[in-house]
């Protein structure tokens, strides 16, 4: 490192985001493409930084959902009024199955991140189940707008969080865990 600190802190932190970035478009590119390869997906995790498992694992959740809530409003044919159900169903089975990783030997990284992802998945569990319940439908409707939503938008090839008419992109910033 050479000149002014600011200078290089500057430099480091351009290769922190560009780093968390490209790691960000790997694990999304690579999420496991099958049910239940997404169910049990032990690799997929152990992959990627923890703070890159986080986010994307958010992104794939909004696209569950996103999808379930297009399938019920029939945007791409035939109405399935049971995907939003479908999807909490296919949640769960994710859980149980972290969980079960959980119980088996872990490092202590891995054990952080899966502190950290049964918690976020939960709540995003108990999102879907309350969308279900109160039978949330649509994509415009405000129970699903209201939350908290992360898109791979790919006419930016970024992240972007979106909450009500409110949308940023995803700055790649420490998240601490």
């Amino acid at each position: 490192a050479e000149g002014p600190v600011e200078a290089w802190l500057l430099t480091f932190e351009k290769g922190m985001r560009q780093t968390l970035y490209d790691k960000c478009k790997s694990a999304y590119q690579n999420y496991p493409p099958t049910d239940a390869e997404a169910i049990n997906r032990k690799q997929w995790l152990w992959s990627y930084p923890a703070q890159v498992v986080i986010a994307i694992d958010q992104v794939i959740w909004t696209w569950n959902c996103t999808k379930a809530l297009r399938s019920m409003e029939g945007v791409d044919g035939a109405v399935n009024d049971k995907a939003m159900e479908q999807f909490l169903d296919f949640s769960l089975r994710q859980i149980d199955s972290m969980v079960d990783l959980v119980r088996a030997p872990l490092d202590k990284q891995q054990r952080t991140l899966l502190g950290a992802l049964l918690t976020i998945d939960v709540h995003a569990r108990d999102v879907v189940r309350a969308m279900v319940a109160k039978k949330v439908s649509s994509l415009s409707e405000f129970e699903w707008t209201k939350q908290l939503r992360y898109y791979w938008l790919q006419e930016e090839d970024d992240v972007f969080a979106k909450q009500t008419n409110s949308s940023f992109r995803y700055g790649y910033e420490y998240l601490g865990n």
